[in-house]
């Protein structure tokens, strides 16, 4: 120690994890290391410090970069860290320390594992022994950490690592008022509401994302598709079994709503928001096309819903179009209410019989890997019993959606009340205070429009031109 005595020195600090963010692992490093300085009678000149960065992670270790870069230019002769793996847990990183250290004839002193002279080949063995033990440790290390995490999600235990998920707390209670906003958007989209109107209605409310961000339809539809909504605990990003905690949603009504919202015939529609009731639903009565509002040049001229394909088949002015349909809805809800109706379409369905016949598909599919490596079958069966399993669990999720979200739209009407006990004037007082996105999803879910040419010298709307579907 006598030859170092006075000699320039840094330090160098690394914690892998800070599950706190204060530090404390580096801290206690730095403190040791400036006594070992101290009772070297060394100089120190520089301290370096990576938090919460793994030497194994393969993520840039930015003081590490300078320490380098330190040692290079001869800025100091020793270097002082608590463990030799604190400095190193990759070859690679090794290599260019040596490659530094030979050069320079730099000291490596340890709080806790002895020195280290990379100058000599007796002292690059023994680095190059500690880096590749160092590595065995951390794949162990890895190796211990999945097995844990598995027994972990088959137990159905919360995850409680990263970012707690909108609607629960760290500890998987539910969060107020997440998880009735989660429950209302899962009825309401099922219901025909779009993901933008969600959107919009959260913003409105003041309550943001995790991470305090607005919301936008990607993260609406995240985090309804979330699993742990229904209590179902995935692993590396499969559903393994039933979670512990207390379900915002209920596990038939989540399957439902995530095949409904990753069925890509549905995607856009659910997203999209029209601004005029009929837009994309009002068919040509030439060419079967949706109709779309058009504004003509001239102050005097009305807004029309038109035929966009070539010739403009036909076109009807949209105030006189909204009319007429908006009539023949609010007749059929004085006629029949809502009770009746929305309970149409599901009555019947075995959701458990669904659910379970979906998890025995599944697991049948997960099987197949082990068949093919016992070579009971072989490659091309496998992938022939896949496809077949594949397309059967698809129908299954299709009938879930189905069964839950029969029929879109007219449950937004009844909202948190009984739909049999609202009256005329409520159902008309709903109907005129609801958006042109909702009112044109009632009338497509109740009939189809057609709007046909009219006669020559016909001028004024005429309702024996619009064809009224019943569905």
């Amino acid at each position: 120690m006598d030859t170092l005595v006075a000699m320039r020195c840094a330090i160098y600090t690394r914690i892998s994890r800070d599950l706190t963010g204060e530090q404390v692992g580096a801290d206690r490093q730095l403190k040791e290391c400036r006594e070992l300085a101290d009772s070297g009678g060394h100089e120190l000149v520089a301290t370096y410090r990576d938090n919460d960065v793994s030497a194994y992670s393969g993520r840039a270790r930015p003081d590490f970069e300078k320490l380098l870069d330190a040692m290079a230019a001869g800025d100091f002769s020793v270097l002082i860290v608590w463990h030799i793996d604190r400095l190193y847990r990759s070859m690679k990183d090794l290599e260019r320390i040596i490659d530094v250290a030979e050069g320079g004839g730099i000291q490596i002193q340890t709080v806790s594992s002895g020195d280290l002279d990379l100058s000599t080949s007796a002292g690059r063995m023994i680095g190059r022994i500690l880096g590749s033990v160092a590595r065995q440790e951390s794949e162990h290390h890895a190796e211990r950490r999945k097995l844990a995490n598995k027994e972990h999600a088959l137990a159905g235990r919360w995850c409680s690592t990263g970012s707690r998920p909108f609607g629960y707390d760290k500890t998987g209670v539910p969060l107020e008022p997440e998880a009735t906003m989660l429950r209302h958007a899962a009825t309401d989209v099922l219901a025909g509401k779009s993901l933008h109107a969600v959107a919009r209605e959260w913003n409105a409310s003041g309550v943001t994302t995790v991470r305090g961000a607005q919301w936008t339809n990607l993260h609406v539809r995240r985090v309804l598709t979330n699993a742990r909504l229904a209590a179902l605990r995935v692993h590396r990003g499969e559903i393994i079994g039933q979670g512990a905690w207390e379900p915002i949603i209920d596990e038939g009504i989540w399957r439902g709503l995530w095949a409904f919202l990753r069925d890509p015939e549905r995607r856009n529609a659910v997203a999209f928001e029209r601004r005029h009731m009929l837009s994309g639903i009002a068919r040509c009565g030439l060419c079967k096309g949706p109709l779309y509002v058009a504004r003509p040049h001239g102050r005097d001229r009305p807004a029309a819903y038109v035929c966009r394909r070539p010739g403009a088949h036909v076109g009807r002015n949209q105030a006189a179009l909204d009319g007429y349909v908006e009539r023949v809805v609010l007749g059929y809800l004085e006629r029949h209410g809502l009770g009746a109706d929305l309970r149409r379409g599901q009555d019947g369905v075995d959701f458990d019989g669904l659910r379970a016949e979906r998890e025995a598909k599944a697991t049948t599919k997960d099987q197949l890997a082990t068949l093919l490596r016992t070579g009971v079958l072989d490659m091309a069966a496998v992938e022939r019993e896949s496809a077949v399993l594949t397309a059967e669990i698809d129908a299954i999720d299709r009938r879930l959606a189905d069964a839950v979200a029969s029929p879109p739209a007219l449950a937004l009407l009844a909202g948190e009340d009984d739909p049999a006990a609202l009256d005329t004037d409520k159902l008309v007082e709903r109907w005129l205070a609801a958006s042109p996105d909702l009112r044109g999803k009632i009338v497509n879910s109740l009939f189809e429009v057609v709007v046909n040419p009219v006669r020559k010298g016909v001028r004024n709307f005429d309702p024996d031109f619009v064809e009224i579907n019943w569905r």
